[in-house]
């Protein structure tokens, strides 16, 4: 049980398909709510989005990435690289 800064959506589908549908999306444009959501899980960070899951309810919702390390900073790659990045020192 939590409160979230969540964007005004949601998504219906796998989670390979809500990652795909972050990135067609212009994020500057969605209203952000405080958004009681009973059963979220955080499933990733994908291009400086968080995905989450609602299980109760089945469906995806989203928050901004809040980065309060200015060496963390989003540079524009998932997690995935970016944690690359950070491990490998040639980088």
């Amino acid at each position: 049980m939590a409160t979230y800064e969540a964007f005004d959506l949601i998504f219906n589908g796998t989670e390979e398909e809500a990652k795909e549908y972050v990135t067609g999306i212009d994020w500057s444009e969605i209203i952000i709510n405080e958004t009681y959501i009973a059963n979220g899980r955080y499933v990733c960070t994908w291009y400086g989005i968080e995905i989450y899951y609602d299980f109760g309810a089945e469906y995806y919702f989203f928050t901004e990435r809040e980065c309060d390390d200015d060496d963390d900073e989003y540079d524009g790659q998932p997690d995935e690289a970016q944690e690359w990045h950070d491990f490998d020192p040639d980088c």
